[in-house]
């Protein structure tokens, strides 16, 4: 059996066939590609308003310092960004039950990197607790042991 022979130049050969690559093909593919590519990240994610932006009260910075202790972690209060939605819960589909693709209905929510976001009826100690071990977990789990700083002590 013959083997043909390669030739490195400009050229690739690919299952015996070559392919001239270009620029003149390369480029609008690739911006083809890329737009495609940020089209369906868009789709996937969808962006919503956070709200109207607040100054937090001080009992804010009280109830942030109390997750601080109960964590043991240094944070920032300053860098969060407080966000207040009119209404009584909002719907995101940031908030969801695990393996559920529609929007379920939130009370708070952490969104990155540090915005906090409250309905009317939530921005009580309990849900602003909850949403600063958000921000110290820069994220987390429901789940994490750490949200156990987010219940009022007796």
């Amino acid at each position: 059996m013959v083997l043909p022979s390669v030739e490195y130049d400009s050229r690739t050969v690919l299952l015996g066939l070559q392919v001239r690559a270009t620029c003149r093909t390369l480029v609008p593919m690739r911006r083809l590609c890329c737009a495609l590519l940020l089209l369906t990240a868009a789709c996937a994610f969808p962006t919503e308003p956070l709200g109207d932006e607040f100054t937090p009260p001080p009992i804010y910075r009280a109830w942030y310092n109390e997750v601080s202790v109960c964590l043991g972690a240094r944070g920032d209060f300053d860098r969060i960004r407080w966000f207040r939605v009119t209404a009584d819960t909002f719907a995101s589909f940031k908030c969801y039950a695990p393996g559920d693709a529609r929007p379920e209905m939130c009370g708070g929510q952490w969104v990155p990197p540090h915005n906090i976001r409250l309905a009317e009826a939530y921005s009580a100690e309990p849900m602003v607790k909850h949403e600063a071990v958000h921000d110290f977990l820069s994220g987390g789990q429901e789940t994490d042991p750490a949200f156990r700083c987010a219940v009022i002590a007796p």
